[in-house]
């Protein structure tokens, strides 16, 4: 629920946006007037090697320390080499030697060294990808023979450089179809490069190496930087239609004990929001509290959805506030402000069996029932769980509270230094916080249950990505995470993240799934044990 709120943050800022997204970060300039074409993506990572002295992220290295952590790394760069394999079958010319024993290798350096990638290409044209990995001859020779050996393999055949290729920088080139790959050596960086004849960016990074000694500017304190183009990559990213979505700059550093991520979301056109007073229901959420999440701005994109327009919800909320207790993994909750929400749940009543037929159809057998001596309005009849809506027990009764399971705690209210982190905060759009040890499981527990009741295959039980998300000895260590979503000006937001490795727990449970998927690193739909109704995946 709370990953959904950070999307619907940003869903929010993005909608009433409808121009091309403005450049959030500089890109390498080329060394000549020559125009490249449109950077769409780019990473640039220091290498390990380059960062085993720095002390900070004490908690980031201690959980990669440990066994399973080893385990999941090569088990991840197996299945990474074994994909072109998988991927190009049809095109594979020689069996022997292997394309992944080749390929493995290569990948390890990608990790101990520092690594650029980029992605460029202009609209409806087709892209072109340049990798430049810093090593020395050594490397760089068990490169050249392993890249020789696997264009063969993959049927490639070589070709004359282009014209314009300079010899000192392209050493080689293949042609497959209307592919060209090149590989290349400019000063200490190895070059290698896919995509269409005729694009020149391979060679723009060798002159930008041959005369500033790197293909782009060194990252100083940074560990890592990432750009894209968000708007450019929509389809590609399965992000969701109908909004303009930003250019993103993010880089990330150790801080610390912790690892800090710092981006920029930028836009061309200026975004329309209101940012209001928070009001939180600082009496209906209690403790033992392991997460808080709160957004605003999202009256816009609200309004548009389906769902709310046919649940007749007035006034659309601009404010969601979601929390998690820790006694019960079902346990999270989402409430908004909602005036007069007893008479607004009744009149909410009667539409719901046609709401919940038309959009969870799934779930043919629930029942909507109204309690005659309460407020609330619940689905029942489903295994475990209880959907409901209820008026949150706030003094002035104008929350409305949604959660799957009965809040039972009577504890005491979260602290003031909670709220502290929203309340007075006039530019803050997005805030969360979160014990990610306890969300992990929370988040297992609720994606077991959701292929239970959906009727999907389970997830595997015993996969190298399990073993370490639920080993103690490596989840011990997650900590806190805080991410926060702020706006720098009306066309620009600053997104901050503070966590032991970088990731909340529900994305540490969507990377598990994702490697753990057949078709990794590709995806693939969920497998069908029995369906009653198709219902969306997980």
């Amino acid at each position: 629920m709370r990953h959904s709120l950070l999307v619907a943050a940003l869903l929010g800022a993005s909608a009433n946006s409808g121009m091309t997204p403005a450049v959030a970060a500089a890109e390498p300039a080329p060394p000549s007037s020559a125009k490249l074409p449109e950077l769409l993506a780019s990473w640039h990572f220091a290498g390990t090697l380059a960062l085993a002295g720095d002390t900070n992220a004490a908690l980031l290295r201690s959980a990669l320390a440990t066994p399973t952590s080893h385990a999941l790394i090569e088990h991840t760069l197996d299945k990474l080499a074994r994909a072109p394999q998988r991927f190009f079958s049809n095109r594979l010319a020689v069996a022997t030697p292997e394309p992944a024993l080749l390929l493995r290798p290569l990948l390890d350096d990608l990790l101990r060294a520092e690594t650029y990638i980029e992605c460029r290409g202009d609209p409806d044209q087709p892209r072109e990808w340049i990798l430049s990995v810093q090593m020395d001859r050594a490397r760089a020779e068990v490169w050249r023979t392993n890249w020789i050996q696997l264009m063969a393999a993959f049927g490639a055949a070589p070709t004359a450089p282009l014209d314009g290729d300079p010899p000192n920088v392209v050493e080689a080139s293949w042609a497959s179809g209307d592919t060209l790959a090149r590989f290349g050596r400019a000063g200490e960086w190895t070059l290698c490069s896919f995509g269409p004849p005729g694009l020149q960016s391979v060679v723009a990074a060798g002159k930008r190496i041959r005369l500033t000694g790197r293909p782009v500017t060194a990252l100083g304190e940074d560990w890592f930087q990432l750009r894209a183009n968000l708007a450019q990559l929509t389809a590609r990213l399965s992000l969701p239609q109908g909004v303009t979505w930003p250019r993103l700059a993010l880089t990330g550093a150790g801080r610390s004990a912790n690892l800090r991520l710092d981006g920029r979301l930028a836009w061309e056109k200026p975004l329309t929001w209101t940012l209001e007073p928070w009001r939180i229901p600082t009496n209906t959420i209690r403790e033992p509290l392991i997460s808080f999440t709160a957004a605003q701005g999202l009256r816009p994109w609200l309004a548009r959805q389906p769902l709310v327009q046919a649940a007749g919800l007035n006034p659309v909320p601009n404010q969601l506030f979601g929390w998690a207790q820790s006694q019960v993994p079902f346990q999270t909750y989402l409430a908004w402000l909602l005036p007069d929400p007893t008479n607004a749940l009744r009149q909410l009543a009667p539409r719901l069996p046609d709401l919940v037929k038309a959009n969870l159809p799934w779930l043919e057998y629930a029942k909507v029932a109204t309690p005659t001596n309460t407020a609330q309005v619940a689905l029942q009849g489903i295994p475990i769980v209880i959907p409901y809506l209820e008026p949150a027990g706030e003094p002035d009764r104008d929350f409305v509270v949604a959660g799957i399971f009965p809040a039972v705690s009577r504890k005491p209210t979260a602290p003031p230094e909670l709220y502290a982190q929203v309340l007075g905060r006039t530019n803050l759009l997005y805030y969360d916080w979160e014990i990610t040890q306890n969300r992990v499981e929370d988040w297992r527990n609720l994606m077991l249950y959701y292929a239970m009741l959906a009727g999907y295959l389970p997830p595997p039980t015993n996969s190298a990505s399990v073993r370490w998300l639920t080993d103690t000895n490596t989840t011990r260590y997650l900590g806190n995470a805080v991410t926060e979503l702020t706006v720098l000006s009306p066309r620009e937001l600053a997104l901050t993240r503070t966590a032991a490795i970088g990731l909340t727990g529900y994305e540490l449970m969507r990377l598990t799934r994702w490697l753990d998927d057949p078709a990794f690193p590709a995806t693939s739909p969920p497998r069908k044990v029995f369906s009653r109704r198709e219902p969306p995946a997980p």
